[in-house]
């Protein structure tokens, strides 16, 4: 089950933003923590600013 709800969740990712997982003021750093986490990958801090 869990399974299911993380490759939806992750499935998500590529249609629309994340933001209403995190609080009201969020920092860039706490955002990408949040992708990192959720797709299982270590970004490059430079380029996911790009994103």
């Amino acid at each position: 089950m869990l399974y299911l709800a993380l490759s939806a969740l992750r499935e998500r990712l590529h249609f629309s933003p994340i933001s209403q997982l995190l609080p009201e003021k969020f920092t860039k750093e706490e955002q990408q923590l949040l992708y990192e986490t959720i797709m299982d990958v270590k970004l490059d801090s430079p380029n996911f600013a790009k994103r």
